[in-house]
């Protein structure tokens, strides 16, 4: 996750956390933020077997051919690859930096929205590349994105007891009146 404002633009965990959590402070409900995230469907990292050197010559191409080979974008991002941004969601093939793969990823508001980027980008990266081997992943390999609930522990298997639990993970004390977890006051947030 990136934030522009009040920061440098770039990819930080923990500014991430940070701001996460200041905007879900916002809420009284934390919950209500989180659960009404837009839905939409996205595939798992997909990776394409390569040998050195040959993924950052598709990106490469890809990117030289732009808008010809990928006509149904309205926009497309070429900084660390090609991002294809669409209506309803977007298609990114990128080189690896680690490995001699080209990293791609796909999300869409619907399935039909999803195998219609995915149909644009396997026949973009067939005319780039001849040949190439591409499997995207079954319908039911994809998942939709957001935030979901966590599911309650199994009742065969109990927490650990707080001692046990390394200092960071351990959550806060209950309060003597209840079982949650103590909040501040609201006159204390800021």
């Amino acid at each position: 996750m990136f934030f522009k404002e009040r920061w440098y633009g770039f990819d930080d965990a923990l500014y991430t956390g940070a701001r996460l959590l200041e905007i879900v402070s916002r809420w009284t409900d934390s919950n209500w933020p989180l659960q009404n995230l837009p839905k939409a469907i996205s595939t798992p990292e997909l990776n394409i077997q390569m040998q050195e050197g040959e993924p950052r010559a598709l990106v490469s191409k890809l990117r030289q051919g732009g808008k010809k080979l990928l006509p149904g974008a309205r926009e497309l991002i070429t900084i660390d690859g090609v991002r294809a941004e669409y209506a309803d969601g977007f298609g990114l093939a990128r080189p690896s930096n680690t490995t001699p793969v080209v990293v791609l990823r796909f999300e869409a508001d619907t399935q039909a929205a999803l195998a219609r980027i995915q149909d644009e980008f396997r026949a973009a990266l067939r005319a780039v590349w001849p040949g190439i081997s591409i499997e995207f992943c079954s319908r039911r390999a994809l998942r939709p994105t957001g935030f979901r609930r966590a599911a309650r522990p199994s009742p065969a298997r109990k927490p650990a007891p707080r001692a046990e639990l390394p200092g960071w993970y351990r959550r806060p004390a209950p309060c003597r009146a209840g079982r949650r977890p103590c909040r501040l006051p609201a006159a204390r947030r800021s």
